[in-house]
């Protein structure tokens, strides 16, 4: 059995192991856990700046975890290896020290991996187990029900807390797209009402004082409605909280062996986080984990998209946005706007009409593009532009590959991902790997979030690439398909959904739909009481996405968008540099709300305010982020006015727009 001491080249992050106890910390938290037979569990943890310890003294015997039958607790397991690494640039997450137990469990003949990240400076720590089999195990002694399992346990005071939030955020976004279906669900109680409380829908879980708080992040798939393969739930006792939902089993607990001995099975990983009490350090501190575990890199992620399916109603009307001609016309218009990169959508692989567009060799289809990839690559070469592809997920990796070295794709969006299995996941996350890997790593993913399927949800697989969001089409008014009306495009509905991602996820992973809203029908939409560089502005947090063909765009929407396009390419670097934070009210055409993109290393940021179309206040007072009691110094990006203003004990500064529907973008710096 290793023992270790070790913090060498992490900065903050250090970890050490006696054989009798392990600690971890990250130079903001440190974690405790003592050895049981069974396993780990912790009996501290500690918020660094403020000294406040979070777990209780507790008489229940133990580990951290519990799988049903193969690990009891009181169990008997037998330590085998330990192990802390330093790893610096790694391609799946930022810098961190890697902690490494596995444990023998002699009477089921299986071991169990327990991993712990510390990310320097960071509020918290990631935990995951994973599992394998010594030998061949038999289907029937495998227990095809896991109840009563669970990957986390912490004693804490939860019953005496000020308040328990429970958050999660809806896939589907195809089918929410109205303003009774919010993107986010929230619940909170401040009132202890019984012996246990359980949020099977949530991703996240935050127990809170007035001046301290724990936040548990479960990085899975999950949405408020689609809990995925076995991904659990937070369930809350007076004494204790428990993370269930191991990923090991398929939704239906049926076939499919969950124990393998070829391959370590992971189980879903939890981030446990601490931090002041307040709502705006739960942001910050669930933001700044997000960012140091799914690093945003520019180079990969940081374009301006157009992308060919949103302006054609859909079938083949869509289809056919994806042929040699149009794209050739489709990349001399995003060139010449600033669009940096155009994914080619569905129809590129198949016949024009075809029955069946998915029974195909996955080439691009000579009657649509009868010089293959050559005439489209050479033109995005000549103006500089990107090309992305789109493919369902169940194309393999080596037609990918052949694609990416043909036509020089560097985004490929995968649709139609329907996880029924822990299988499934396992062979897109193998054939994504192999993508990546095959490629150079020089791709990055667009994960689809608009069905109800089990798909990748908001806090998985992001080391990958982004989120696309949503499809908001115009329903061109040629079009008969007014089945399409639930995903019309609607200036206030695409502020609203990314005003709450921006509660809990980081933007700049998000890719957000722009529509032509001169084309847009106008039944369920107010788009055109809007501007289209509003409508791009909306954008700018997180990732734009022209979900249209930009070639309909008329010479005034150009003028329009040229403008707001340049700006915000001379100061994205810099807003992705921050933490971006909601601000305001929540969208709904006569608020005052917008995004905050904070850097706290370098005391400055960018406001970016929206006076909706119904406002009738000119001027409006509106609390920051990081700013109470500062004085700040301001500059428009637009028209380089610059004035210096004091918030007071709330961060709060008075602001004006004087004309409705209208946005400003400001730079902010403190004296």
């Amino acid at each position: 059995m290793e023992k270790f001491h070790f913090n060498e080249n992490t900065g903050a992050a250090s970890a050490s192991f006696d054989g009798r106890l392990l600690k971890v910390g990250t130079g903001v938290v440190e974690r405790c856990w003592r050895l049981l037979p069974a396993g780990l569990s912790t009996e501290s943890y500690c918020y660094l700046p403020t000294g406040r310890e979070w777990i209780l003294p507790t008489a229940e015997a133990g580990p951290d975890w519990r799988i049903t039958v193969m690990a009891e607790p009181d169990a008997q397991a037998t330590l085998t290896a330990t192990a802390a690494t330093s790893l610096i640039d790694d391609p799946g997450t930022g810098d961190h020290l890697a902690v490494t137990l596995i444990f023998r469990y002699p009477e089921t003949n299986f071991l169990l991996r327990y991993e712990v990240r510390a990310y320097p400076n960071a509020p918290g720590l990631w935990t995951r187990l994973a599992v394998r089999a010594e030998d061949e195990p038999e289907r029937d002694s495998l227990p095809g029900c896991l109840l009563g399992a669970y990957c986390e346990r912490l004693a804490v005071a939860a019953a005496a807390a000020q308040r328990r939030l429970a958050v999660g955020y809806y896939n589907d976004t195809q089918h929410r797209n109205h303003d009774d279906l919010p993107i986010r669900r929230e619940e909170e109680n401040r009132e202890w009402r019984g012996r246990l409380e359980s949020y099977d829908w949530a991703s996240l879980l935050f127990i809170e004082n007035a001046d301290s708080g724990l936040a548990l992040v479960k990085e899975s798939h999950k949405c408020v409605n689609q809990r995925g393969i076995d991904t659990g739930a937070f369930l809350v006792k007076p004494d204790s909280v428990t993370v269930t939902g191991l990923a090991l089993t398929p939704p239906d607990y049926g076939g499919g062996l969950w124990l393998r001995t070829d391959r370590w099975r992971p189980a879903w990983a939890t981030w446990s986080l601490l931090y002041d009490g307040s709502a705006e350090e739960r942001q910050l501190a669930v933001k700044r984990f997000d960012r140091l575990r799914y690093p945003f890199r520019p180079e990969r992620d940081m374009f301006i998209t157009a992308n060919t399916w949103g302006s054609g109603g859909a079938g083949e009307g869509s289809r056919s946005a994806a042929n040699q001609e149009n794209i050739l016309r489709e990349i001399a218009s995003c060139a010449d706007l600033g669009i940096e990169l155009l994914q080619i959508d569905d129809g590129w692989q198949c016949e024009p009409g075809a029955a069946r567009p998915f029974e195909v060799d996955w080439t691009p289809n000579p009657r649509r593009f009868p010089d293959g990839w050559r005439p489209v690559r050479q033109a995005a070469a000549d103006t500089g532009l990107r090309l992305g592809l789109w493919a369902p997920w169940r194309v393999d990796a080596d037609s990918l590959i052949r694609n990416y070295r043909e036509g020089g794709f560097r985004r490929f969006k995968l649709d139609f991902i329907n996880l029924h299995s822990r299988d499934d996941l396992d062979a897109l996350l193998d054939k994504v790997g192999a993508l990546i890997d095959g490629t150079d790593r020089n791709v990055g993913i667009n994960w689809d979030a608009t069905e109800e399927n089990a798909r990748l949800g908001y806090y998985f697989g992001r080391e990958h690439g982004n989120i696309y969001l949503e499809n908001r089409e115009n329903g061109p008014p040629d079009s008969k398909l007014t089945r399409l009306c639930h995903i019309r495009y609607t200036p206030r509905l695409v502020l609203r959904d990314a005003w709450h991602l921006a509660h809990y996820v980081n933007l700049n992973q998000i890719q957000l739909a722009i529509q032509n809203i001169d084309r847009v029908v106008a039944d369920f939409s107010n788009c055109r009481e809007y501007s289209h560089d509003y409508c791009f502005a909306i954008a700018m947090m997180a990732v734009p996405l022209f979900f249209q063909e930009t070639h309909y765009l008329d010479d005034n929407a150009r003028r329009q968008l040229r403008p707001i396009i340049a700006t915000y390419k001379r100061h994205r670097q810099a807003i992705n540099a921050g933490l971006v934070f909601p601000v305001g009210d929540q969208p709904d055409d006569a608020s005052w709300t917008g995004f905050q993109s904070h850097d706290a290393d370098d005391n400055s940021g960018y406001l970016l305010l929206f006076r909706e179309v119904y406002n009738r206040q000119p001027r409006h007072r509106l609390p920051m982020h990081q700013t109470k009691s500062r004085t700040i110094c301001f500059t428009d990006t637009g028209d380089g006015e610059t004035w210096s203003a004091d918030a007071d004990h709330s961060g709060a500064v008075e602001f004006s727009l004087p004309e409705a529907a209208s946005y400003r973008l400001l730079h902010y710096a403190f004296a």
